[in-house]
């Protein structure tokens, strides 16, 4: 997987949104979160639509992975998404920064 990692990914200005919002609920040097749909939406002012295509393509993309999670006491329920970052373990590996407005 990472050596098909491209740096020069063009990216939409949705993506790009989305992935500096994702980036920017990390904690410090954590490569994930866990920001609810709606959350998303308020912070990039996108709709869910967009929102989710957004996820969706920067998963297509590798960017980033997205685990869903289930409740642990009703467990065919749906509770929430763990989001990682790929791109930053990337950039880990590579011990080099990578410029997000660059992707």
């Amino acid at each position: 997987m990472w050596q098909s990692f491209n740096v020069d990914l063009p990216l939409t200005a949705n993506e790009r949104l989305v992935l500096l919002t994702l980036g920017y609920f990390c904690r410090g040097d954590e490569n994930h979160c866990s920001p609810g749909l709606e959350t998303i939406c308020n912070k990039t002012g996108l709709t869910k639509h967009y929102v989710q295509q957004s996820i969706l393509l920067l998963q297509q993309q590798k960017l980033i992975e997205v685990e869903q999670r289930r409740s642990a006491t009703e467990p065919w329920k749906h509770s929430s998404n763990l989001y990682r970052l790929v791109f930053l373990r990337d950039w880990e590996k590579a011990e080099k920064k990578i410029d997000v407005f660059s992707l």
